[in-house]
């Protein structure tokens, strides 16, 4: 294997990990924020003009209609906000690890090394 290939070449005494490792802490990075978000506004504009072709197609029925172009009308403001707001930050804050078993001091410790003032 050629050495320009090996990632381990430049560091022979280390382990090359199988996977990276996922660090859960970190935000989206902004491109991949902006794809959600565009993703996000081209699906509503979506159901905007679903709603559009439905009033459309339902105008004859007097109260079923007005609920369609309500929706097409209102959705495009909806998804302005959507596409504009910030994603929530994944806080950690509330999450609780599970504690395994409570560890304990196997031996007591030695009092002769214990220098007091």
């Amino acid at each position: 294997m050629d050495k320009r290939q090996d990632p381990s070449a430049a560091h022979p005494g280390r382990k090359q990990a199988a996977d990276p490792i996922l660090i859960t802490e970190a935000p989206l990075s902004p491109r991949a924020e902006l794809d959600y978000r565009r993703k996000r506004y081209a699906i509503t504009m979506g159901i905007r003009v679903v709603c559009l072709i439905l009033a459309a197609a339902f105008h004859t029925i007097i109260w079923l209609w007005p609920i369609f172009a309500l929706g097409a009308l209102a959705l495009p403001w909806i998804a302005v906000l959507l596409a504009n707001d910030r994603l929530p930050s994944n806080s950690s804050r509330f999450q609780r690890l599970a504690r395994e078993e409570q560890r304990q001091l196997t031996q007591k410790p030695d009092r002769s090394r214990i220098i007091d003032e």
